[in-house]
């Protein structure tokens, strides 16, 4: 008490005050002589365990730098951006400026951002993407060579049509470039594969300005429902696809380009000139289609055109998918995008893989002591406090927002190690998968064309799957410095 403190005998405030004295000087009285007796012990208490985990927090400051330092140089090593964007851009910057149509000479007017029409996209698919990815001339010549070549007297005029298509190389197990070589590094697996997005036709989804009755055979035609993307999409609705159909295979693994574009052109007519030509109809659903019609119609919401690549030189999986949205005000949103992951971790180069098992190690070791940490925290706290129950002991005298904040960064951190297991046991699903369909492709015996479209599709799974995992744990990456970072607060 502060009389005592000071060896001094304070005079008691309320002595004058009657009970029938005004309200106002009753409470300035409780006020003074709450000032001299003092805090209550629980306020103290509460200052002084306030005081006590500041100092701590403080204290562990640099704990905190070296959890956030060792799990930055995990998640920047581990992922690799820098040489997934080397992939990834590759890629679609060639979808975007090669895969061109309306030809004249040798250059191609309109690319991809020029499809605004099913005719162009025909165009574009025939004339500028297939040729593209699946060239009939795997070694490409300069322009104008055969002119480039002086002529001599007596001899045959140069003509680049006489230049072998692929060519031996030291080293090389087979002449290069190899069937469904793409971009000279990388690999297409298998083949293309189109699918669509539909909604259904009716009636009922016309808006008449009047009755049905009258406007029903003017417009003449059902109406269809609206897309999900009237606007132009983002890039993570490129990455999955609800109710997919009209699922065609370009199987450039065992076709020739020609027969690729024939297969285009099926889709594009709906089995028109292979009736005429009394051949097979190469696109199976407009073969199924009774009357047969065109793959692409009115119906089609949304268009997706996917091929999977690995690329040996860096040990990348990659997905290109390239989507079409036809909103119903009559315009074509497009949209390229690229998805990939790591083959592996051992395959890294020696210092990023030591860069990642030291930077995980003390990440990992840096959790496991703030969890024995704050379990013996809680521990001291119900042992101290064996008077209460051990929830009341925890919610009054433990819990407080630092504890709360450890607490939420451990389970991220749990959560993100779980989810890198199961990514590393996808990645090995799809290796394994990826090994045996090289084995079947490089093996003697002939695989028919279902039989081998029935792996690629089970390779396309695995991967989707592969990619989705790593999507996931990004996000939680992204999450975890956050939430690690209250910590210096």
């Amino acid at each position: 008490r502060l009389h005592e403190a000071v060896g001094m005998k304070a005079e008691p405030v309320l002595q004058g005050l009657k009970h029938h004295e005004p309200i106002f000087l009753q409470r300035k009285g409780r006020k003074l002589l709450k000032k001299q007796e003092g805090t209550p012990q629980n306020i103290y208490i509460k200052w002084i365990h306030g005081e006590i985990e500041q100092e701590a927090a403080c204290l562990e400051l640099p704990f905190t730098l070296t959890l956030l330092l060792s799990f930055a140089m995990l998640s920047v090593y581990f992922i690799g951006q820098d040489t997934i964007m080397l992939v990834e851009d590759a890629i679609t910057t060639d979808i975007q400026e090669n895969a061109n149509f309306a030809w004249a000479y040798n250059f191609g007017h309109k690319g991809i951002d020029d499809v605004n029409s099913y005719a162009d996209f025909w165009s574009w698919c025939r004339i500028g993407f297939v040729p593209l990815v699946v060239p009939s001339q795997p070694w490409a010549y300069s322009e104008d060579l055969d002119a480039a070549v002086p002529q001599q007297n007596g001899r045959p005029a140069y003509d680049t049509a006489l230049l072998p298509s692929r060519r031996e190389m030291p080293g090389y197990e087979r002449p290069t470039p190899i069937r469904n070589d793409y971009l000279r590094y990388n690999r297409i697996i298998g083949g293309i594969r189109f699918r669509q997005q539909v909604s259904a036709t009716s009636y009922d989804n016309c808006v008449y300005p009047g009755s049905p009755d009258v406007f029903k055979a003017y417009v003449g035609k059902p109406c269809t429902q609206n897309s999900e993307q009237e606007l132009n999409p983002d890039y993570y609705t490129t990455e999955s696809m609800a109710n997919p159909v009209r699922e065609e295979w370009l199987l450039s693994e065992i076709y020739s380009q020609e027969m690729l574009i024939q297969q285009l052109i099926d889709m594009e007519d709906g089995c028109i000139s292979a009736t005429a030509q009394n051949r097979t109809c190469l696109c199976s659903w407009c073969d199924a289609q009774s009357p047969q019609y065109p793959w692409l119609n009115k119906q089609t919401l949304r268009l997706e055109i996917s091929f999977p690549v690995y690329n040996a030189q860096y040990g990348i999986h990659a997905m290109a998918t390239i989507n079409f949205w036809f909103n119903r005000a009559g315009h074509i949103h497009k949209r390229i995008n690229v998805r990939s992951s790591w083959a592996s971790i051992e395959i890294r180069k020696t210092l990023t893989l030591f860069t990642i098992l030291t930077a995980g190690m003390v990440w990992m070791l840096a959790n496991i002591y703030l969890l024995r940490t704050e379990g013996w925290e809680i521990y001291e706290t119900i042992i101290r406090h064996n008077n209460k129950r051990w929830f009341l002991a925890i919610f009054e005298d433990y819990l407080s927002l630092w504890n709360t904040v450890d607490w939420i960064s451990v389970a991220i951190a749990m959560a993100i190690l779980f989810m890198f297991v199961m990514l590393l046991l996808q990645t090995n699903a799809v290796t394994t998968t990826l090994g045996e369909l090289a084995v079947a492709t490089t093996s003697n015996t002939t695989l028919t064309p279902r039989a081998h479209q029935d792996m690629i599709v089970g390779y396309y799974a695995e991967l989707s799957e592969l990619f989705d995992r790593e999507r996931v744990l990004r996000s939680w990456l992204c999450l975890y410095p956050m939430v690690l970072m209250m910590r210096l607060f």
